[in-house]
């Protein structure tokens, strides 16, 4: 049903870094997990936020005088802004000129991204993309992504889903007669490890996997590859060990990178791995052998 909403940041065209082909990702809001290196912060609420870029401000005073809470003060010492007292009505965003100040998060109908997904679908058809969902953790708006990506089988285009797995299964459930590809995050060597970096199971994503393949989905396992959580040869091993009796159709291991930083700042958050450098491709290939029994890549 077109009028079905969902809570969403971006919809991002032209995108090769979510699946095969050119594609066009919608990256919902919302995420059950805590993971301290995720580049995406944004995302990590439900709710809708504001994102402050100060070095963008004009000191227009734009802001100043349409915010209705008075959040905006603009003098000799810069502009500030009182987060706590912000409710993130847009008002002030409607007026910056310079994109100081951005918004994320929005309510959108199903039949609203439907209209930007097909304007794309030439590119999907020549190139063997389609709509990817990623987040945040899509699948927390099951019945969102569900529509969309039935929709979209209707269209003849077909859905990726981008998840951490740490859902429960019933979310796979709602999608699954639509979604065939899947991208499944794996993060850590252990449940413990697990529960301390993202706050979520290692055993629900597992059991997802299993089920996942059981059913006979297309999945691609991703790992990001963090510093002094799961960089080491032994680390991968054990994740590899993870992965026996999962018909996995390829591993794709992500460097960990800072591109993040910045939304960070943007959204007054403490960003823990601002000093810790980032991973180059070549950093990663003493880790290949890990998995070596799959087709295994170093996506960057």
């Amino acid at each position: 049903m077109d009028d079905v909403k969902g809570i969403i940041t971006d919809i991002q065209g032209f995108s090769t870094d979510n699946g095969p082909g050119i594609r066009t990702t919608v990256f919902l809001k919302g995420c059950a997990l805590r993971c301290p290196w995720c580049h995406n912060p944004e995302t990590l609420f439900p709710a809708p936020q504001l994102l402050f870029y100060p070095q963008r401000c004009l000191h227009c005073g734009r802001c100043v005088s349409r915010c209705p809470r008075h959040c905006h003060t603009d003098d000799e010492s810069g502009h500030t802004f009182q987060r706590a007292v912000c409710t993130a009505c847009g008002s002030c965003v409607s007026v910056c000129p310079a994109e100081a100040l951005v918004m994320a998060g929005k309510e959108v109908r199903v039949g609203e991204v439907m209209s930007r997904i097909m304007a794309d679908k030439p590119y999907y058809d020549l190139s063997g993309g389609g709509l990817s969902l990623s987040g945040g953790e899509p699948l927390l708006q099951a019945g969102f992504c569900a529509e969309l990506a039935k929709r979209c089988s209707f269209e003849g285009i077909r859905t990726l889903v981008d998840t951490s797995a740490c859902v429960p299964y019933s979310r796979f459930e709602a999608v699954r007669p639509y979604v065939r590809e899947y991208y499944v995050d794996l993060k850590c060597p252990d449940e413990a490890a697990y529960r301390r970096h993202t706050g979520g199971s290692l055993i629900t994503v597992l059991d997802n996997l299993h089920r996942l393949s059981d059913d006979g989905a297309d999945i691609t396992v991703r790992i990001p590859i963090i510093p002094h959580v799961n960089d080491t040869p032994e680390a991968c091993a054990h994740m590899a060990r993870h992965l026996d009796g999962i018909t996995v159709k390829a591993v794709h291991l992500l460097p960990f990178h800072k591109l993040g930083l910045s939304k960070y700042q943007a959204l007054g958050l403490v960003y823990p791995y601002a000093e810790v450098p980032s991973y180059s491709v070549g950093d990663l290939l003493p880790l290949l052998r890990a998995f070596s029994s799959y087709p295994v890549s170093i996506a960057g």
